[in-house]
C-alpha cells in the first residue's frame, strides 16, 4: 500500500550502537488524517532529502521492533517520490483539531500527539549522562555535531491550563544551534528564544520514545497563523 504523506515535524539526528543516523519524522497520512512516526535515514546515499512540510509517496511497513501504533519503516522495495511543500492555513488548523491533553492519548494507546500552549519560554540545560554518551557516539562513530546543552519548553498547556514542560528536540532548533556554534553562546539562546517568542500561535508536535511508551516528548514546535484561532 503507498501512503500520501506530508511531513509536519522532525527530531534532530540521532544514531547509536545498533541504528545508524536517521531522523525520526512524524508525518500526516493525507488520506486518514491520520498521524504516523516514520523513520527517515540520515546523511549517506538513503538519505532522502525529506525535510518539513515536504510532501511524499512511500510504501510503508511495520517491524516488530517498534510496537509503537504509529510507527513505520520505509519500504526500500519501491521508489520514494518526493517534493517541497510549505504550510497552509488548512494544514495547521487540522494540525491544532488533534490537539488533546495527554492522558486522552496515554488511554488511546497513542504515542503521537498535538499540545497547544500558552506564555511559553526555552530553557538550555547541561547533558545529564545519558545524553552525553549520545554526543559521544555521535561524534566519535558518525563524525556528526550533537548540542552541548539540553533545550526544554515550558508554558501553560491551552486546553488544561496547567503548566507543561518538556524536552524538546526539534531538528531545526538543533540546526540553529549547529550553525551558531561558533558564536557566543548566549547570544545564539537568546536568539532562538525571540524567534520563537514571535510565533503566531505556537503548538507542539509530540512523541513517545520507544521504551518509554508514556513519556512524552516535543519534537517540533510549529506555529500556526492567528486566523486560526
Amino acid at each position: 500500500m503507498l501512503y500520501n504523506l506530508t511531513c509536519i515535524g522532525q527530531a534532530r539526528v540521532i544514531g547509536g550502537a545498533k541504528k545508524q543516523p536517521h531522523v525520526c519524522s512524524i508525518v500526516l497520512d493525507n488520506e486518514t488524517g491520520n498521524l504516523l512516526r516514520v523513520c527517515l535515514p540520515y546523511g549517506s546515499s538513503q538519505d532522502m532529502g525529506i525535510r518539513r512540510w515536504s510532501k511524499f509517496t512511500a510504501k510503508l511497513v511495520k517491524l516488530s521492533a517498534d510496537t509503537r501504533p504509529e510507527s513505520y519503516f520505509i519500504d526500500d522495495s519501491h521508489t520514494v517520490e518526493y517534493e517541497p511543500g510549505k504550510s497552509s492555513v488548512s494544514l495547521h488548523r487540522h494540525l491544532l483539531s488533534l490537539a488533546c491533553p495527554e492522558d486522552e492519548l496515554k488511554d488511546k494507546g497513542l504515542t503521537i500527539g498535538v499540545k497547544r500552549i500558552v506564555d511559553f519560554s526555552l530553557h538550555f540545560v547541561k547533558l545529564d549522562d545519558r545524553h552525553r554518551r549520545y554526543k559521544e557516539t555521535m561524534s566519535m562513530r558518525y563524525n556528526l555535531w550533537y548540542p552541548s546543552k539540553l533545550v526544554k519548553i515550558s508554558g501553560t498547556d491551552a486546553l488544561t491550563g496547567m503548566r507543561y514542560s518538556r524536552l524538546l528536540l526539534d531538528w531545526q532548533i538543533h540546526e540553529a544551534l549547529r550553525k551558531g556554534k561558533h558564536l557566543p553562546e548566549k547570544q545564539v539562546e537568546n536568539d532562538l528564544r525571540k524567534r520563537l517568542l514571535a510565533y503566531k500561535m505556537p503548538y507542539l508536535i509530540t512523541g513517545t520514545t520507544l521504551v518509554h511508551r508514556k513519556s512524552f516528548m516535543a519534537v517540533s514546535v510549529l506555529s500556526a497563523p492567528k486566523s486560526c484561532g
